[in-house]
């Protein structure tokens, strides 16, 4: 979707092309080993411009990345790729046991279903009343990195 600018006020150029720019800020973790984020945007400097317009990094006045960046460890990205590569094994798994079941995820306003391109396949219609959504609960990173390393350490009590 293209980025809509709703204001009255009459902006410059610039101030047009920084907002626009804050609309399109990805999500998802960055890298923070050798302060890689510094890579993904090289004009990010405590004194002239201590918050990114390309990525979610805001630098404190010693350097460091504050709290609100979403800056992750090697570790961090370790149990993410360790998780993802669980999981694909297990639905692999399900799939070659036969178990194909529709099991949409609500968090907020979306649901899987916004994203997925199988809509026609599974003939889901979320408007349905009573359909089995599961509710999710919007859970910050420390806890979603320990249900993962939970989740990891059961898959690899299992052998798997």
């Amino acid at each position: 979707d293209e980025p809509v600018i709703k204001t009255d006020a009459q902006l410059s150029d610039k101030e047009l092309e920084k907002l626009l720019l804050k609309e399109l800020i990805p999500s998802g973790m960055i890298n923070g080993t050798d302060d890689m984020y510094l890579a993904l945007d090289n004009t990010l400097d405590v004194e002239t411009n201590p918050e990114s317009d390309v990525i979610k990094v805001k630098l404190k006045k010693d350097g460091t990345p504050a709290a609100t960046s979403q800056i992750s460890s090697e570790e961090e990205f370790e149990i993410v790729r360790e998780f993802a590569n669980t999981k694909i094994k297990e639905i692999g798994r399900r799939i070659y046991d036969g178990e194909i079941r529709v099991s949409p995820v609500e968090q907020g306003q979306r649901t899987s279903c916004s994203y997925c391109p199988y809509e026609a396949v599974c003939k889901i219609n979320s408007k349905i009343p009573g359909l089995n959504i599961q509710k999710e609960e919007s859970i910050n990173k420390k806890e979603i990195l320990e249900i993962m390393e939970k989740d990891i350490a059961l898959e690899k009590s299992k052998g798997r």
